[in-house]
């Protein structure tokens, strides 16, 4: 099920509880003006995350510190994209 919208219409929160209810694996892409940020969803579970600058991918935050400022994300892009491969992550 691959799954689009904006942080307006559904929070990162809200997108929590859809992926432990689903449960869901794959991969979640945040992009706002300046960063993008990705977590990785396995089985339900956040299991990493990071966010990057748009300009020159560099990497700004990563793990609970990433999650943690997109949560206090209020405009920004979303689009899931269920994939296995999430399970190879260590």
């Amino acid at each position: 099920m691959a799954l689009d919208g904006t942080l307006r219409d559904m929070s990162l929160s809200d997108l929590f509880q859809v992926f432990r209810m689903g449960p869901k694996t794959g991969i979640l892409l945040l992009t706002s003006d300046e960063q993008r940020g990705i977590i990785y969803v396995a089985a339900g579970q956040l299991i990493d995350a990071a966010i990057m600058a748009n300009e020159d991918r560099s990497i700004l935050a990563s793990h609970d510190e990433a999650v943690i400022r997109m949560l206090l994300w209020d405009d920004a892009r979303f689009t899931f994209r269920p994939t296995q491969s999430v399970l190879d992550r260590t």
